[in-house]
């Protein structure tokens, strides 16, 4: 399932944890971030509470009970639900709402919500969530030693499993083993795409994802900036899709202009990604801003995963005079597992970014009023050997 992290209010900190061993404190209770352990692995936020599940999990276990349910998307805001029997949409929403009304999680939350609004738009499905679920778990089982072949993904807009592979005369040999296997093809298509590692934070990725370079035009000059984190951004009354960057990537700090973004470079259209939607604001009491962060609506039709790029942790093939930033071959990639609301002192927060890839530093203050400089009221300062005081570059 291609997930994307909500917010409403877009000062939220998104995190991949600390480097070292140290585990951050919890907030109620419970871990609600991934972290690494001392080899520097991302451990999933269930290796803490036992409880969490991945969100394909959660819709599995709904579509254990509610066979006809085949999976839920947003198109431009509006949701889209896939059923086996939309002749029966009123009961089976019914069953839905029933389901997931005491649910603590946000997707069975947002779900339930969803159930009940009246844009709610209903697609007939092939094949019930359950079933997509249960067959990619046995292709995966199958194929995922095997060499040109990338990804495996619930894709709940085509009410497919979709396979990625590099190459599509991969597609009848694989086809034959899963047949042999015995398991069921017709609910199952492949992709042609490109490894992930094979690429580094300054080239062209599609889907996108947080960390890449992206540029934009100001005064005359082309700047080169880094996307954060994917978000879903609750404003104006509607879900907007795309990522944060830092709000020193948009020209103008005072007001938001509408500044275009490129990935990976200006001026080509088809390199068009999004458009400065929303910042942190000037406030004129304290002369100041209340953060350096700011909300960039990608175009319709730009494809996000909800990942971070990763390259090798204070890499020196990255930096402002190289021409690459490599990706970590044997691991490309952070995905985002979790918000976190605050930054306490002391705890180790990583970013990623085109200019230094993969960098981690030491929170040393928090809410701190800096006179004289960007940044006002919720800001927390970071301290590393490269970067202090900024979290995306």
């Amino acid at each position: 399932m291609r997930t994307y992290i909500g917010l409403v209010l877009i000062a939220a900190i998104f995190t991949l944890a600390g480097c070292d061993t140290t585990t951050v404190a919890p907030l109620d209770g419970e871990y609600s971030e991934s972290t690494l352990n001392a080899q520097g692995e991302l451990l999933h936020a269930s290796e803490f509470n036992e409880e969490s599940k991945s969100s394909d999990e959660e819709l599995y276990e709904l579509a254990q009970d509610i066979v006809d349910f085949g999976g839920f998307y947003f198109d431009n805001g509006s949701p889209v639900m896939y059923l086996k029997e939309p002749g029966n949409r009123n009961a089976i929403l019914a069953a839905i709402r029933a389901k997931t009304v005491s649910s603590g999680t946000d997707v069975l939350s947002t779900l339930n919500r969803a159930s009940g609004r009246s844009d709610l738009r209903i697609l007939k499905a092939d094949f019930g969530f359950s079933e997509l679920y249960q067959w990619r778990e046995a292709a995966f089982s199958v194929l995922h030693a095997t060499d040109g072949v990338l990804s495996f993904d619930v894709n709940e807009k085509e009410n497919r499993v979709v396979i990625g592979i590099e190459s599509p005369t991969l597609e009848k040999q694989l086809s034959e083993r899963l047949d042999q296997a015995g398991i069921p093809t017709h609910g199952i298509v492949f992709e042609e795409g490109q490894r992930v590692e094979d690429l580094s934070l300054r080239a062209k990725h599609r889907p996108a994802f947080g960390g890449l370079q992206i540029q934009y035009r100001d005064a005359g000059f082309t700047w080169n900036c880094s996307a954060g984190p994917v978000v879903m951004h609750w404003y104006n009354s509607k879900w907007n899709y795309g990522f944060l960057t830092a709000a020193h990537c948009t020209g103008n700090r005072h007001a938001v202009t509408g500044v275009d973004y490129y990935q990976h470079t200006y001026p080509s259209s088809s390199n068009f990604i999004g458009e400065e939607y929303e910042e942190m604001p000037f406030d004129a009491s304290v002369n100041g801003f209340w953060g350096d962060v700011a909300f960039v609506e990608t175009e319709p039709g730009i494809e996000l995963y909800n990942r971070v790029g990763r390259t090798v942790l204070w890499t020196s093939a990255c930096s402002s005079t190289s021409s690459d930033c490599p990706t970590d071959s044997s691991n490309p990639h952070f995905t985002v597992q979790g918000t976190y609301s605050s930054a306490w002192m002391g705890v180790t927060l990583n970013k990623s970014g085109r200019t230094t890839g993969w960098t981690d530093g030491t929170v040393s203050n928090t809410c701190i009023d800096v006179q004289g400089g960007t940044v006002h009221g919720t800001g927390a300062v970071l301290k590393s050997s490269v970067l202090q005081g900024e979290a995306l570059e």
